[in-house]
């Protein structure tokens, strides 16, 4: 997903405001493809759009703009791994005696 840090900067100038000798942010007018954008950043305003997200999430809201539509007909790719066999080896003894001459 590519993301404008023009389009973040200015959603973030609209959503701050004062109150009193705090600083808020009021996420209740932005939409959730704005607070997808905002929910990585490591600040308050990271944070608040985390909180907000949960809010929406437990109250079942959601304003369509953050869905993402799957096409049904692409076939998606599998990744096959190999296992490799696990090599059994010798008991220390064993291997002792080898290396003293006195194995098989």
């Amino acid at each position: 997903m590519r993301v404008n840090i023009a389009t973040k900067l200015s959603i973030l100038e609209k959503i701050t405001t004062k109150n009193r000798s705090s600083k808020m942010t009021i996420l209740l007018s932005t939409t959730d493809k704005q607070l997808q954008m905002l929910r990585d950043r490591q600040d308050v305003f990271g944070k608040d759009a985390r909180t907000e997200i949960k809010r929406r999430k437990m109250v079942g809201f959601c304003d369509g703009t953050a869905i993402e539509i799957v096409d049904p007909l692409v076939v998606i790719a599998e990744e096959v791994s190999v296992i490799a066999k696990a090599t059994v080896m010798p008991a220390a003894r064993k291997v002792e005696k080898k290396m003293a001459g006195k194995g098989r």
